[in-house]
């Protein structure tokens, strides 16, 4: 994903998938390559009903750090594929944790668990995706996409 100046918002672009998810298991993983300038977001979310949500798993990525909450930082490499896990449960099996196991390039993997959601008030996977972090030119790009779900 591309973004350029001028755009309306700083959010865009996103991309994004609305799984419906209400209860079960959640399993999302992705690869993702970034720039050194690269700044996004990726987040699972319930809708309110209206136009706010609930965070519940998220991370950002900014200049080669990625950020979960205010705590947990991992630097990453650039110009090569890092793959990514997110295990979660939703409905009844929701327990405000998340799991994160980050895999490197060099096969090394680091696991983060028992991450606490942004929001207890996440119950439901209505929307999950990721999304664009600061103006400017900025480059990333997605690959190997896979969402499901054990209910």
């Amino acid at each position: 994903m591309t973004t350029v100046p001028g755009l309306k918002y700083d959010c865009n672009p996103y991309f994004y998938y609305t799984p419906e998810y209400v209860n079960g298991t959640v399993h999302f993983s992705f690869d993702l390559t970034i720039e050194p300038e690269s700044s996004l977001f990726i987040e699972g979310r319930t809708s309110t009903g209206g136009p706010d949500y609930f965070t519940g798993p998220g991370m950002q990525i900014d200049k080669q750090t990625l950020t979960i909450g205010s705590a947990v930082q991992m630097p990453i490499p650039t110009g090569h594929f890092v793959h990514y896990d997110v295990l979660f449960g939703v409905g009844d099996d929701a327990k405000g944790t998340w799991k994160l196991t980050v895999t490197l390039p060099d096969g090394s993997s680091r696991v983060f668990d028992s991450l606490p959601v942004s929001n207890p008030k996440f119950r439901t996977l209505e929307w999950i995706g990721f999304f664009n972090a600061a103006p400017g030119n900025r480059v990333y790009y997605v690959d190997n996409i896979k969402l499901w779900n054990n209910e």
